[in-house]
């Protein structure tokens, strides 16, 4: 019997193997991928830590940056954002960030993690009794641990196998979608996200500078148009991307994956059972970032089961985590509200001060909301 099964093998459950392996527990990963960062479906980006001051008093956040400073390979270094509210107004902030080379961070967490490591298996069935937990795959496995770990993304099995509901609504879950392109004008310094009603319905689109290539992507929401067809709308985007940097080259098949933008699951644990990461809806809502947030919970969850109570999980992403997403969560609530009426939000992005926008675009609590 393993003392702690991790379903999932993303950065959430990648993180809290290597720290349980560090503390002496005995883990287990399952992943239904047959490759471990393979394939990815992100940005792939982030702000330099002090970009976002207000998190420096998260002590598992500043951690996470360390691993990720520590573990992580800087493709492309970036000193601004282009926000282009379509036919509206162009924003140029200052915000310095850098994009990493997710698969090989992934894989240097792997490395070190000594977890035993079962890929290409979906989990069908988790039971649990008093003394241990029971996960099924659908190649027939059967395991057995002391604690579980659903990082496995959003929506979870782990959390519809125990009926823990999220609570989210239509309006709660975007999908995203990106490739991997070259362009025929380059550029190297700056991130460039859209927004437009019929381009990126209820979302943004992007274009992220990655070594010589782009990540190039966009998350919509479905509830803003039921009949929405993702591959149609994201070649309406590419289109559009031609227009400013002529027409892309995919160098690899696009990715579909679902993201929570709802704001924290209702329920973050259940016995000796925790939801990490996108499972447990720790995606900022109104800037979809979660590569940190998912790496700190699964530094919470570790620490944890380490000290043998599943509670203090709980306590510790309340205060350390979940107010940069309730804050991100209201500012989406507020733009749904005003994306639905264009000429509205068209109204407020004309005569919002650029130090607003940035500060909201980074999800900092300005109005003390």
């Amino acid at each position: 019997m393993y003392d702690v099964i991790i379903v999932g093998a993303g950065l959430s459950g990648l993180t809290a193997s290597f720290k349980l392996s560090e503390n002496g527990f005995n883990t287990l990963l399952i992943d239904y991928k047959k490759r471990v960062g393979k394939p990815i479906v992100c940005g792939e980006y982030l702000p330099y830590l002090d970009e976002i001051a207000f998190a420096l008093k998260s002590r598992s956040i500043v951690e996470a940056y360390d691993i990720i400073n520590k573990y992580s390979t800087k493709l492309s270094k970036t000193n601004g954002i282009k926000v282009c509210f379509e036919s509206v107004r162009e924003f140029s902030f200052d915000i310095e960030g850098f994009v990493i080379d997710r698969e090989q961070f992934q894989n240097r967490l792997l490395a070190i993690s000594r977890s035993e490591v079962v890929l290409g298996e979906r989990v069908t069935k988790v039971e649990l009794s008093n003394r241990e937990i029971l996960v099924k795959t659908d190649k027939g496995n059967i395991f057995k641990g002391r604690y579980l770990v659903g990082a496995d993304g959003y929506p979870s099995t782990v959390a519809k196998k125990l009926e823990l509901t999220d609570g989210y609504d239509e309006w709660d879950w975007a999908i995203n979608i990106s490739t991997r392109a070259t362009l025929p004008k380059a550029f190297s310094k700056e991130v460039y996200m859209f927004i437009s009603p019929k381009l990126t319905p209820g979302g943004y689109g992007w274009v992220i500078p990655r070594g010589e290539r782009y990540n190039i992507g966009l998350g919509v929401r479905k509830a803003y148009l039921p009949s929405l067809n993702i591959i149609n709308v994201f070649k309406r985007f590419k289109k559009r991307i031609s227009e400013e940097f002529g027409r892309p080259k995919e160098m690899e098949s696009k990715k579909l994956k679902p993201v929570p933008v709802g704001g924290v699951v209702r329920k973050l644990y259940f016995k000796n059972v925790l939801l990490v990461g996108d499972a447990a809806g720790l995606v900022n809502p109104i800037n979809g970032g979660g590569i940190f947030t998912a790496i700190a919970s699964g530094l919470l969850a570790a620490e944890a089961i380490t000290n043998g109570n599943i509670e203090m999980y709980y306590k510790r992403v309340k205060e350390e985590i979940k107010p940069l997403i309730d804050v991100g969560l209201r500012y989406r609530k507020l733009v749904d509200k005003l994306f639905r009426k264009w000429n509205s939000l068209s109204f407020l992005v004309k005569i919002i001060p650029v130090s607003m926008a940035k500060r909201i675009l980074k999800g900092e609590n300005i109005f003390n909301i």
